[in-house]
């Protein structure tokens, strides 16, 4: 499922494919994605109206439109957005949704398994979309200091792994951004978050910013490809390497279940 990190990366290519020009028409190819978007406020809200922004919260994608509405998408799975110049010919299988540009161009969202949402909202009344108003801080815009962590670790009788994943309380990290970050910090997933002492708390703090602009940046380099699709190029540190030797100290890379979640870690380095 795409994270925070490969979120973002969509959001700032769509920044520059999007932000100031105007979409001449839309096009459903899948009916099932129609009847879940608030059909009803498309033909109003979307043909002829400049995008104004793209913006990200959590792991939600926000086009601001001219005239007061935002096209709200979430990717779940395997969604994704594609740019395509001047295109001609059929639409590709697993597009679900075109954009069609008055420049010619068209930005598609394809999703293979079909797991994906976008639908229309008026942007003023945003906070009281249930998806939204129930996200905590964002983990990149507004990273949680150490003194907040501390008070969610303290009241929680979780994992640790399994507290930063609750996007009410950390918007945006899952399974992949907790294992990496956890394992950067030397703290085993499935420690108890209350058991975390002040130094630890501190780590997980000053580590994740600094990894998730690693991931965007690392994932910005070429076509995002998400882990488990033909051509995808693992990134990660630990993630799916499991049975290989740990960079760090050598000892090898461990698969676990942490609250139903695959979990990597390395006994030698994470405790």
């Amino acid at each position: 499922m795409p994270e925070l990190p490969e979120v973002e990366v969509h959001a700032r290519n769509m920044r520059r494919w999007l932000e100031r020009k105007r979409i001449a028409r839309y096009e459903f190819v899948d009916p099932r994605l129609e009847a879940e978007a608030h059909y009803g406020l498309w033909e109003t809200a979307v043909p002829g109206r400049e995008v104004l922004a793209v913006r990200r919260e959590a792991k939600y994608l926000l086009l601001d439109l001219e005239g007061g509405h935002t096209l709200v998408a979430h990717l779940r799975m395997t969604g994704r957005f594609v740019h395509v110049g001047y295109a001609a010919g059929e639409v590709p299988k697993h597009v679900r949704l075109v954009l069609h540009l008055e420049t010619g161009e068209q930005v598609r969202f394809e999703d293979r398994r079909r797991f994906g949402r976008i639908w229309l909202a008026p942007t003023a009344a945003l906070d009281s979309v249930s998806e939204l108003a129930v996200l905590g801080p964002d983990a990149l815009d507004s990273p949680t200091s150490a003194e907040r962590l501390r008070e969610l670790t303290a009241r929680s009788g979780r994992s640790i792994k399994t507290l930063l994943m609750d996007q009410r309380l950390i918007g945006g990290l899952g399974n992949i951004c907790a294992i990496e970050i956890l394992y950067r910090a030397g703290i085993a997933p499935e420690t108890p978050a209350s058991s975390l002492s002040d130094e630890q708390v501190e780590r997980i703090a000053q580590i994740t910013p600094g990894y998730l602009e690693w991931a965007i940046d690392i994932q910005s380099r070429r076509e995002l490809i998400y882990i488990g699709e033909k051509g995808a190029e693992n990134v990660f540190t630990i993630y799916r390497r499991a049975g290989t030797p740990c960079p760090q100290c050598g000892d090898v890379i461990v698969r676990t279940v942490v609250a139903g979640r695959g979990t990597y870690h390395c006994p030698g380095c994470q405790s």
